[in-house]
């Protein structure tokens, strides 16, 4: 424990807490957001994806042309090669998950904050995911992913172009896609047909936000966002480490992902909820959808080595080409979940 760290911890709580505050203005943490986008009744998890990529990859960009190394050394999708199988599966697996329980990992505890009822079953159903992930790791034959080749594992290296060549104007041109979403179905109609009319900030700003904070997370933590590690946290310290020792708090930073995460993303959550004047909790979906969504989400984000913010936005915005395979697995699984529920429902 130093002064260093304290700094960092604070940071990082102080953008979380930042990003959760604009988050929750937008009411994109309501649970009804993410069936919608699945079964193509809404287009506001889309927007705010291609805002969270496309603000990540300008930012990005411009810090490796400010600090090439240091922006390099951050790339994790990239450094570290996840098997496309492994990736493809897993997050195919989230995003079932996601659909059934109207979340990701990285959103269980803003969700709670808001006081969203199915909540506490969410965050129960995460934790046993994390848990049911931890002891069958070894015996799954899974192994720390191995340094990959750069021009293997990444967008630009099998181009042979620099990072920012690729990341800026990709950036701006899904910048671009989403303010038109956004002007073709504007986000208020949205919140009036799911009753959060009090949250109508549009998701593509509070995106901009997520990009940008990508930055600082790489210069304090030396990796960008993601949601399911938080989790692991949980679980290892919880247990003293006998599960998933790897991931257990044993000094401050170990600590960062947790406090943006879970810390900071609820205290503003829950300051915007009590700010906004007319306040009325987002619902949920049932004590037993919520809980087996999120089992499937964790467990389903871990296999995968990542969740929907870190191979959905951090790992393609760093253009890691398994992780842009998993981020189009884990609509896919999404959208075969909705249809599959809404043919059920139909019939």
């Amino acid at each position: 424990l130093n002064m260093k760290s304290l700094v960092g911890a604070f940071a990082l709580t102080f953008f979380g807490l930042f990003e959760g505050y604009l988050m929750t203005m937008s009411g994109i943490e309501s649970p009804k957001y993410f069936r919608a986008q699945m079964t193509f009744d809404s287009f506001a998890i889309l927007k705010f994806f291609l805002g969270c990529v496309g603000s990540s990859m300008a930012a990005q960009g411009l810090m490796r042309m400010a600090a090439k190394d240091r922006f390099e050394a951050t790339r994790m999708f990239v450094i570290y090669s996840i098997p496309y199988r492994r990736s493809v599966c897993g997050c195919f697996v989230l995003g079932v998950g996601m659909y059934v329980a109207g979340t990701g990992p990285t959103m269980t505890g803003a969700q709670l904050a808001m006081g969203i009822t199915s909540a506490p079953y969410t965050l129960a159903g995460a934790l046993l995911g994390g848990v049911a992930f931890g002891i069958s790791e070894p015996m799954l034959g899974l192994k720390n992913s191995p340094k990959g080749n750069l021009r293997e594992t990444s967008l630009d290296g099998r181009l042979g172009v620099s990072y920012e060549q690729i990341a800026v104007p990709a950036g701006i041109a899904m910048l671009c896609v989403a303010y038109q979403l956004e002007r073709t179905f504007p986000h208020k109609t949205d919140a009036e047909r799911f009753g959060v009319t009090t949250l109508t900030l549009s998701p593509l700003w509070a995106s901009l936000l997520v990009g940008i904070n990508q930055i600082p997370l790489r210069l304090i933590k030396r990796t960008g966002q993601g949601g399911s590690t938080a989790v692991m946290n949980i679980v290892s310290t919880l247990t003293g480490g006998l599960i998933s020792p790897n991931y257990k708090i044993s000094h401050l930073t170990d600590a960062y992902q947790f406090l943006f995460v879970y810390i900071g993303l609820s205290i503003g959550a829950f300051l915007c909820c009590r700010s906004t004047p007319g306040y009325v909790s987002p619902t949920g979906y049932s004590d037993v959808a919520s809980a087996v969504g999120a089992f499937l989400a964790v467990f389903g984000a871990r296999l995968a080595g990542g969740c929907t913010c870190g191979h959905g936005i951090t790992g393609t915005s760093e253009l890691s080409i398994s992780s842009v395979a998993g981020a189009v697995s884990i609509f896919s699984g999404g959208i075969f979940a909705g249809f599959l529920h809404m043919h059920q429902v139909n019939t």
